[in-house]
């Protein structure tokens, strides 16, 4: 279940500098989860949501960590509407409405986004630019990737097996969190023996033994699709 959706606050626009508010969910709940083997979730009483967003003024594609908050709504009180919150807001103040109503439009949004690149802050150093924009794409990639994984018919064509191969360009297999992403993502596009090998090597294996023995036996039935966590659900 989820509870209430409304206002809270208005956000500028790093790039144009537009003003817009964006309705949050206040709450959810994992209830009747499904966990995956590519660690993404499926969860009725949580709205999916993404790290990316589209600016409605001058549609620059940008990390809502970017967002600059310039004000806050006051919480919803009895009897009055919620939208009477933003009745003091900026009065050309825009909606941002990043409520996809299906998969396929969420990947049309990232796909978008990916073609048409994602708005970079000012940095101190051409390094540290480089290492937020790689941070950025590696974001994007695994979200992409979790949107393909549920719907089995797009994991087979090479859109699907692109993004695989960029996510994989970018992780590292010293960092564990990466590594059980890696073994995944191979897994995924059928080089079994490239995920065996990473199976093994974990600094702190306990932590992901669920992963590692469910991709083990997907390996063993040689299946390349991901695969629901065996977890109870609550």
């Amino acid at each position: 279940m989820q509870i209430d959706l409304f206002p809270r606050l208005v956000y500028q626009c790093p790039v144009c500098e537009n003003p817009y508010y964006n309705s949050v969910y206040c709450s959810g709940n994992s209830f009747g989860a499904i966990y995956y083997t590519d660690g993404s979730v499926d969860a009725p009483g949580l709205h999916p949501s993404s790290a990316f967003t589209q600016c409605p003024q001058c549609m620059t594609f940008l990390e809502k960590k970017h967002l600059l908050p310039i004000q806050r709504c006051p919480d919803r009180v009895r009897g009055v509407s919620p939208f009477d919150a933003l009745k003091n807001a900026p009065p050309n103040a825009g909606h941002l409405d990043d409520t996809f109503r299906s998969n396929e439009e969420r990947i049309a949004f990232l796909t978008k986004a990916q073609k048409q690149g994602l708005y970079s802050p000012a940095e101190a150093s051409t390094e540290r630019k480089q290492w937020h924009k790689a941070i950025a794409e590696k974001q994007l990639l695994r979200e992409l990737w979790h949107c393909y994984n549920r719907d089995p018919a797009r994991c087979e064509g090479d859109d699907y097996r692109s993004i695989c191969k960029q996510y994989i360009a970018l992780l590292n297999q010293r960092i564990d969190e990466e590594r059980i992403s890696l073994a995944e993502l191979y897994r995924n596009i059928g080089c079994f023996s490239e995920s065996e090998s990473l199976l093994d090597g974990f600094f702190s294996p306990e932590k992901y033994a669920v992963y590692i023995d469910c991709i083990r036996t997907e390996l063993k039935n040689k299946n390349t699709r991901t695969a629901p966590l065996p977890l109870k659900r609550r």
